[in-house]
């Protein structure tokens, strides 16, 4: 989808009610939240199929497994701007106590990489999640079918250098 082409056909709703999760807090002091999930329901109906919420406790399961962000967010750490066209990028998972080991002089970050978290990063390309893309999805395709295993959460700036991970919530933490 492109903002700024007008006469591309989308489909647009109104927001009728959003809800953070009960057990969300917001502590800028300590700013660790297990609950960073949020839900949102809109006036009318999508003609598309819904993206399936993982349910899985163990995916993604393996080290390196693909995900799959998309999001409007900053492109360039650098330029205080968003996309005008929807990006999608792939990155990598990491288990969180490796996860962790990458961040050995940012005591701040391991603090958040928590029971929820879910790890990733894009080595190759230093592609990833930006300012503007939180609460975007994380997807991985797991027989063939898109599934939301995650939501943009955290990620120390610059963001995208390819040195530090991006911080995920997982939605099977959370999904009943």
């Amino acid at each position: 989808y492109n903002r700024s082409d007008f006469e591309e056909v989308y489909e647009s709703y109104v927001p009728r009610e959003a809800r953070t999760h009960p057990s969300y807090y917001s502590n800028s002091a300590q700013d660790v939240d297990e609950f960073d999930f949020a839900m949102v329901k809109f006036y009318g109906s999508s003609e598309r199929a819904p993206l399936k919420l993982n349910r899985d406790p163990s995916l993604p399961a393996n080290e390196g497994d693909e995900l799959i962000i998309m999001g409007w967010g900053y492109t360039d750490p650098n330029v205080d701007q968003t996309a005008q066209v929807l990006q999608e990028t792939t990155v990598n998972y990491i288990p969180n106590e490796q996860c962790k080991d990458f961040m050995t002089n940012t005591v701040d970050f391991r603090e958040r990489i928590i029971g929820v978290s879910l790890c990733a990063i894009d080595f190759d390309n230093g592609e990833d999640a930006c300012q503007g893309d939180s609460g975007g999805p994380l997807v991985q395709i797991q027989n063939g079918e898109d599934v939301q295993v995650g939501v943009v959460s955290y990620g120390l700036r610059p963001c995208a250098n390819g040195v530090y991970p991006g911080l995920y919530a997982r939605i099977s933490y959370v999904r009943d």
